[in-house]
């Protein structure tokens, strides 16, 4: 799996930046602008980026979940997009 330069989530189209880190957010892996219809991920670890990248995108399907629950659905995502790539063929 890699990361799209642009995702469609809704009928909203994200553009999608990969950073070396997130403006005001010294400690972010990830940020979503709804305003601005972009995602930033910062550029690291093959797998990490994947992780944040679905965090991201999970974010964008609720804005109001708490950000450990979004990253405990992201990391289990990631594992079964990689333990089952059958299934996306």
């Amino acid at each position: 799996m890699k990361i799209p330069k642009k995702v469609k989530i809704g009928a909203i189209f994200y553009k999608v930046n990969i950073v070396s880190s997130i403006r005001n957010k010294n400690d972010a892996l990830g940020h979503t602008s709804w305003s601005r219809q972009e995602m930033e991920i910062v550029k690291g670890e093959p797998d990490c980026m994947l992780d944040t990248f679905l965090h991201e995108v999970l974010h964008s399907f609720n804005v109001e979940s708490e950000d450990i629950k979004i990253q405990n659905l992201a990391d289990r995502l990631l594992d079964f997009i990689k333990d089952n790539p059958e299934v996306f063929k």
